[in-house]
């Protein structure tokens, strides 16, 4: 996110950068590769130990959070394929395709194992309440895959000359929101059984991974404008700026909103917990 961020921020104040963009792919493409190289060592580390000699706390991770290291996974796989969808350089943009595949198939294998056994256990001992917002992790895992593999479908249009169906991004965008409802549909529903959102979000209690809700709700906005307009305007079914174009993008609105004021809920329950701390009025806010 950090080479992200600083690529944007040049990209809109620093004059005639485009230029130059070819470049600064280069660049970028040299720190992403850094920093998944980086996140695989971890990651190895961690796994091939957890194989060799097991886990005696496995059964009690009944919960999805040990999926943020796929997270990180499709986060560099989308940054690959970005250069892959604008370079006009054709060995960089096969280096970005290779990049973002190999970080994309990586994310989907740890994937298909991380839920079988998160599920596994949640569907044997329930899941813990305060972990509940991981049931959501998977809204911004499979925003991330499913930039990616835009960016990659535009990226062989651009400069591989392959002719890919309006229709394509059609069903790809649609399996994609189609998945992240499912998840969010599930998520909601334990949450509100278990009174998360009554105990956490709305009541006193504090939990430092309540804040981990915002992400998903971050996340399914952005992939809504994907499902909008690549399936939507880029077919030729919606006109852009139309009336039904406003109404279709109104449920991602809707859910942006509510993400930014649980966001302003969480902030001041923390906010007053530290200036009742500092002030040494309460030594513990829950009691």
């Amino acid at each position: 996110m950090t080479i992200n961020v600083m690529f944007v921020i040049r990209a809109v104040f620093v004059p005639h950068l485009w230029d130059i963009v070819e470049y600064l792919f280069s660049g970028a493409i040299a720190g992403f590769a850094v920093t998944g190289y980086y996140a695989i060592k971890i990651f190895l580390e961690y796994f091939t130990r957890l194989i060799d000699e097991g886990d005696s706390t496995f059964d009690s991770s009944n919960n999805l959070s040990q999926m943020i290291s796929i997270f990180t996974f499709t986060m560099v796989a989308v940054c690959f394929a970005a250069p892959a969808a604008m370079s006009k350089t054709l060995a960089i943009e096969a280096i970005s395709i290779v990049g973002a595949t190999f970080f994309a198939s990586m994310a989907i294998l740890l994937i298909l194992v991380k839920l079988t056994s998160g599920f596994q256990n949640m569907l044997k001992s329930g899941i813990g309440a305060e972990a509940s917002p991981s049931l959501w992790i998977m809204i911004p895992i499979l925003t991330l895959l499913g930039i990616t593999f835009v960016r990659l479908m535009m990226g062989f249009e651009h400069n591989f000359k392959a002719e890919t169906h309006a229709t394509s991004f059609l069903v790809l965008t649609t399996v994609i929101v189609s998945l992240q409802l499912v998840f969010g549909k599930i998520g909601y529903f334990v949450m509100r059984r278990n009174r998360y959102f009554r105990t956490y979000v709305n009541g006193d209690k504090l939990s430092i991974p309540s804040f981990s809700l915002i992400c998903p709700g971050v996340a399914f906005m952005v992939f809504w404008f994907f499902f909008v307009h690549f399936g939507f305007v880029h077919t030729h079914i919606v006109s852009k700026y139309s009336l039904v174009y406003f109404l279709m993008l109104l449920p991602g609105v809707l859910v942006q909103i509510k993400t930014i004021q649980v966001f302003l809920k969480l902030e001041n329950k923390f906010k007053l917990l530290n200036l009742f701390t500092n002030n040494g009025k309460v030594a513990n806010y829950n009691s």
